[in-house]
């Protein structure tokens, strides 16, 4: 599986001025991955962290962070596979548009409030999208915008609500901070143990001292198990 044989599929979303996930799955399970980002400047990324990651005996998945961006900018990521570090595929590229940065406008900043605060539940996560998966698992990206959200919790099919902190769950929480949107927050949940082409509901909302608010789902296919 060398000199360009490798297939990669590649997904990416942008979380934030500052941030952005992306995800691939490949046909090996390689031994080195090597991640390079340029903006159309041929700015280097300062930071990337792979926050998710299996191998398998046919096949290499994961999704790694990019942090230290910049507001506005389109960045190239390209990944190169290899089984050894002189034995690499064909780079495979997709791009990422990383957010503008909100408090410049004008009109949002006179949508907050000026007077005496009252607190309330979270409002719904403004968007959930899928950003990667197996057969087995599914992790899905979310952002709550302008709120005092300090648990998140997640559910399988609208059933029960979870923290995703015991491992009997069987999910986990990341969340990601941005000094540049101190009232957002923004992660992932990753949701295992699931069945093989299977479809499921995934559920997310956030929770603060007053209560629980309202959620907000999407609907994934977990993919079919390759026969060793």
């Amino acid at each position: 599986m060398i000199n360009g044989v490798f297939r990669i599929r590649m997904w990416r979303v942008s979380l934030s001025p500052t941030k952005a996930l992306v995800s691939w799955r490949s046909n090996v399970a390689q031994r080195v991955l090597q991640g390079v980002c340029f903006s159309p400047g041929q700015e280097a990324v300062p930071s990337v962290s792979v926050v998710l990651g299996e191998d398998h005996f046919d096949r290499s998945e994961k999704t790694a962070l990019l942090s230290e961006l910049r507001p506005s900018k389109n960045y190239t990521i390209v990944i190169l596979g290899c089984l050894m570090e002189v034995s690499c595929g064909i780079p495979t590229e997709t791009w990422v548009v990383t957010q503008p940065h909100r408090d410049s406008n004008p009109e949002i900043k006179s949508l907050r409030p000026t007077g005496e605060h009252v607190a309330s539940v979270p409002d719904a996560p403004s968007v959930i999208t899928l950003v990667g998966g197996s057969s087995t698992t599914a992790a899905v990206t979310w952002t709550f915008r302008d709120t005092e959200t300090v648990d998140i919790q997640a559910s399988l099919d609208n059933s029960t609500w979870l923290n995703c902190t015991d491992p009997s769950d069987n999910c986990r929480m990341s969340s990601f901070y941005d000094d540049w949107l101190p009232y957002d927050r923004t992660g992932m949940t990753v949701f295992t143990h699931l069945m093989a082409g299977h479809k499921y509901s995934l559920w997310v909302r956030g929770c603060n001292h007053v209560g629980c608010g309202a959620a907000r789902s999407l609907e994934v296919q977990t993919g079919m198990k390759v026969a060793a």
